[in-house]
């Protein structure tokens, strides 16, 4: 499934679930300037 795909995922960004993974991301990428 979807989910077992994404375990490693959540697992380097050390969260739970896709709320979790995305709200990261979207941190990541803000501080870093790549999304403007």
């Amino acid at each position: 499934t979807v989910n077992k795909h994404l375990e490693p995922v959540f697992r380097k960004l050390c969260v739970e679930n896709r709320t979790a993974a995305a709200t990261t991301a979207i941190r990541l990428f803000s501080d870093s300037g790549r999304l403007d």
